[in-house]
């Protein structure tokens, strides 16, 4: 209920017990709908952002426009402090690997290029997030993680953390992280599923950069 209406209301109220019991009635029976119209406001700009993502890979071969675009899109929504793309080097067996791509609100210090050594993750959970696990926490010092994965999360202000695998077809090729950095959050269905859906076009994009790799590959050893 806006606070126009309730103006109105108090109008023709003269009780305050009345117009209390009044308020809280009008609150009770139009919160569901509330909630209603802003979950379909939100279905509706998730899938105005996921079309543009889509426009913006079928326009451009380059990752690191996609990237930017990608995460600037989904800070944006989510209204998140943090949106990055992690990759993980090849070879390390998914124990070391850097940021290369984010959108971060300026309050809080940029995850480009930073190295992380995370032996945890190589050796416990790649192979899940490799299967398609995600990590949806509400705020990591109350999930139960491990004390070298908090290590690693603490070093960029994370709070809340919700992280994606990017697959570049069968590989695990790196994470979509989505960081709350002032508080705890607690992700909603809707959120999760939207990020599941960006990764995925990612991970589509990124098999295309590999197969555009090889045929470059390909070309350049026939020229020789």
């Amino acid at each position: 209920m806006n606070p126009e209406t309730l103006a109105k209301l108090r109008g023709f109220c003269r009780d305050e017990a009345a117009f209390a019991q009044l308020q809280q009635t009008l609150t009770q029976e139009f919160q569901p709908l509330q909630q209603e119209i802003e979950q379909a406001q939100f279905q509706v700009e998730q899938q105005q952002a996921l079309s543009r993502v889509i426009a913006r890979l079928r326009e451009s071969i380059d990752l690191e426009t996609i990237f930017q675009s990608t995460a600037n899109e989904v800070r944006q929504l989510l209204g998140a402090d943090r949106v990055g793309m992690f990759r993980f080097y090849p070879d390390s067996d998914w124990d070391d690997g850097e940021f290369v791509s984010e959108d971060v609100d300026p309050e809080f210090d940029s995850a480009i290029a930073a190295k992380i050594h995370d032996h945890c993750f190589g050796d416990q959970f790649a192979v899940h997030y490799q299967q398609g696990r995600m990590q949806v926490v509400a705020d990591i010092y109350n999930a139960g993680l491990s004390d070298c994965h908090i290590k690693v999360l603490s070093q960029f202000q994370v709070r809340a953390n919700l992280a994606v695998p990017l697959l570049q077809g069968q590989k695990l090729w790196g994470l979509l992280c989505i960081h709350q950095c002032r508080a705890p959050r607690q992700w909603q269905p809707i959120e999760i599923e939207f990020v599941s859906q960006i990764a995925n076009h990612l991970g589509v994009a990124l098999q295309h950069a590999e197969l555009l790799a090889d045929l470059r590959s390909e070309i350049l050893e026939r020229q020789l």
